[in-house]
Formats: C-alpha cells, structure tokens, sequence
C-alpha cells in the first residue's frame, strides 16, 4: 500500500518517532484497533528500524498520559499519576537507536561497570515515578540530573548532548538529561510550570510540552 506521512516529531531525535509512525499506521489501517494491536505493530516496525527494540516507545505512545514500563515476557506497563512541563531542546546531531543500543549490548558482555549502571539507571527510574506521583520537581529535577551522569558514564551521550543539557539547564531547567539511545538527538529539561517551559525552550530553540494530565 501507499502512504503518505506527515509528522512534526523530529527524526532520529529519541523523541519515538518510529513508534508514534507504528501506532499512527496501525489507527489508520484498523481505527477500532485495541491499545495492544496498535503497540504490537509499532513494536514490530521497530524491530525492523533499531534491531533490539525495548518496547518502550510503542507502549508509550499506544497510551496516553505517563507510563512506567518494565521489560520483560510479558513487558508490564503501569499507568502514572501527575502531570508536568518539559522542555525539549534538540542537539542538531540525528542518530538512529541502532548506532548505540547495538554497541552498548556489545560491551555488557565484557565490561563489569555496564550492569551495575543500569541497574542504576532502573532505581532512578523508579524514584522519579514516586517524584513525580507525588510532585516533587525539584527532587525530579535531581533525578534528571543523575540519569545524564549514569548515561554519560555508560558512553551514549556525546560533547553536542553534553551542550545542549548544560544549555536547558542555564536556562532554568530543574534538572535536564539526554533521551533515546543518546549519541545525538535530543534532550529533555523539566520545567516548573509551562511557563517556564516556554520560556527556557525559547532560549534553547526548542519546544514546550506537558507530560501526564
């Protein structure tokens, strides 16, 4: 079949845009298709796009508001409470998931610090669901900040990801990190409200959204 897209996420920016291309095609073959169907397409359009997809973004953006995703046979989506204003700000570097998750898997099989940084990565996941449920930006910021610092030190950020965090963060991010697979694309700065939002990927040359509702 012929499609014609057209789409305002930026690509290869770590912003799900494949993902959103799955659920967005799986609606419009099939409009009463279920929350599953819908993420099971785009899983698979991923597989095909990145080689060792997470399932993450296809449960993302399958849902609306925040989700906290576990991966696994089944993987186990939660639903999140809590809303707030993020600024993204892009690094002008594309890179696709492929060019660092593929590494990344690489080198877990014989380097001993990779392991415990996810595991790292994972805890923090789990405070920032509890920070944010409960509201608490500044605690949430902080978490950001730590996030990048793992990230960084797994390898998957790069010197145009590494401005671009510090740039959010001048401009009054509470706390700013990478997001996707990192080696380029975007990053992401919690806001205090949207009008900081506005104003600190006005200074970024970015965009303001809310997450959750």
């Amino acid at each position: 079949f012929y499609a014609r897209l057209q789409s305002e996420i930026p690509l290869g920016s770590g912003l799900g845009s494949s993902a959103a291309l799955g659920v967005a095609l799986a609606r419009a073959l099939k409009p009463a298709c279920t929350v599953e169907e819908a993420a099971a397409l785009a899983m698979r359009i991923e597989g095909v796009l990145h080689g060792a997809p997470s399932g993450v973004d296809p449960a993302a953006c399958a849902r609306e508001g925040v989700i906290f995703f576990t991966r696994g046979q089944p993987p186990r989506v939660e639903a999140v409470r809590g809303s707030a204003f993020i600024a993204i700000a892009l690094s002008g570097i594309a890179r696709g998931t492929h060019s660092t998750v593929m590494p990344l898997a690489e080198r877990r099989k014989t380097d001993a610090r990779i392991d415990p940084l996810l595991a790292r990565l994972g805890g923090l996941a789990r405070e920032g669901r509890a920070l944010f449920e409960r509201g608490d930006l500044v605690g949430l910021g902080a978490a950001f900040d730590d996030a990048h610092a793992v990230l960084r030190d797994l390898g998957v950020s790069c010197p145009e990801l590494e401005e671009t965090v510090a740039a959010l963060r001048r401009a009054g991010a509470l706390g700013a990190k990478l997001t996707g697979a990192g080696g380029g694309g975007a990053a992401i700065g919690l806001a205090r409200d949207e009008a900081s939002a506005r104003e600190i990927a006005a200074h970024t040359g970015g965009f303001a959204v809310e997450v959750g509702a």
